[in-house]
């Protein structure tokens, strides 16, 4: 097996027992790449195909099975986790008074008051049998949080977790 195969089928951030598993896992995969059709995706930071139950996270594709939590952090403050469970207290307040999406709104709320830029936004997806967490990356440099591109890059990872959060809430009401 080629180079480029072992990196298409994303074999290189998983963990295997035997080299025999690894060389399964990639002829699988790779037809399963063939087969993924998208049915929703957000920009270029995650695809889903709910036919086949996969989504592509920064070009890497998994089961909707094997995706099974996520953070989103600003800043290095995590924001958001998991299925819904959110975890700073101001995205709380927000969640209650507007719904999910408040939660990721009440973010705006819980930035110091002389915070003039965000130097990072990304949702770090955890994904079963992997070595490094795929994470999906809105900001990698300074944006003014008053802007439209800081507003942007909310909207998009406001629809990351909404798709997310679907697909955990399906894996959840399937192991029921």
């Amino acid at each position: 097996i080629c180079y480029s195969c072992i990196y298409k089928a994303g074999a290189m951030k998983r963990k295997f027992s035997s080299s025999q598993e690894a060389i399964e896992f990639i002829k699988k995969r790779i037809q399963d790449l063939k087969m993924f059709q998208r049915t929703r995706s957000v920009e270029h930071y995650i695809e889903i195909d709910d036919n086949n139950k996969f989504v592509k996270i920064s070009g890497d594709m998994f089961k909707f099975s094997d995706v099974l939590s996520y953070d989103f952090t600003v800043d290095g403050k995590t924001i958001k986790k998991g299925g819904g469970a959110v975890a700073v207290s101001n995205a709380i307040i927000g969640g209650a008074l507007l719904g999910g999406v408040g939660a990721i709104a009440g973010v705006a709320m819980g930035l110091p008051k002389n915070k003039e830029q965000c130097t990072s936004m990304y949702i770090t997806v955890r994904v079963a049998e992997c070595i490094t967490d795929p994470k999906i990356n809105f900001v990698t440099l300074p944006v003014k949080v008053d802007g439209f591109a800081y507003k942007g890059f909310m909207d998009y990872a406001r629809e990351c977790c909404r798709m997310l959060d679907d697909i955990i809430r399906k894996n959840n009401q399937k192991n029921c």
